[in-house]
């Protein structure tokens, strides 16, 4: 079986007869969880419904459940893409690329994707930092002492991440 990581949430895939089938509730949970967005009520849609009816010609099924602790909603590629862009609009393209590099072959190591988290996660931060610092005087005092907290940050994650990238620049804050 073959996992995937999707907002640091790992996301199982499993092969059967020649298709891949992807775990919609870990998805699910990768986009915040909210009821609204469980897979039932993706399936309950009248547009997935006609969706999966397409699907079921090509002769495999277009999703599975199962149950028990490790159980879920099993989505083929197809329709775990229709599923993503259903969810959450900004989830989407993120899920793109990541689904986009499992086909490709393409995929990082769930290390690799916990890093570019991380690091993403802070440059973020940053930025957001930084835009403070042009809104007002209020605010520029709030950048003085987020910048401070994360120049540490950065420290810390050239340090952790140093010997895992190569020719990682120093922060430029």
């Amino acid at each position: 079986m073959k996992s995937l990581m999707l907002c640091g949430q790992p996301v199982r895939v499993i092969h059967e007869d020649g298709v891949d089938y992807f775990c919609l509730t870990e998805i699910w949970k990768a986009t915040g969880g909210e009821d609204k967005n469980r897979p039932k009520e993706f399936l309950r849609n009248d547009k997935t419904k006609d969706f999966i009816d397409v699907l079921e010609k090509g002769g495999y099924p277009p999703f599975y459940k199962t149950v028990g602790r490790q159980g879920g909603t099993w989505a083929v590629e197809e329709l775990t893409f229709e599923y993503v862009g259903w969810v959450k609009a900004e989830f989407k393209k993120y899920v793109y690329a990541v689904l986009k590099a499992y086909f490709n072959g393409n995929l990082k190591s769930e290390r690799q994707w916990l890093m570019q988290s991380e690091l993403q996660q802070f440059a973020y931060d940053e930025g957001r930092s930084k835009e403070k610092g042009t809104i007002g005087s209020k605010l520029m005092l709030t950048r003085k002492k987020e910048k401070h907290v994360l120049e540490k940050q950065a420290v810390i994650l050239i340090k952790k991440f140093q010997y895992e990238l190569e020719l990682l620049p120093s922060p430029i804050l």
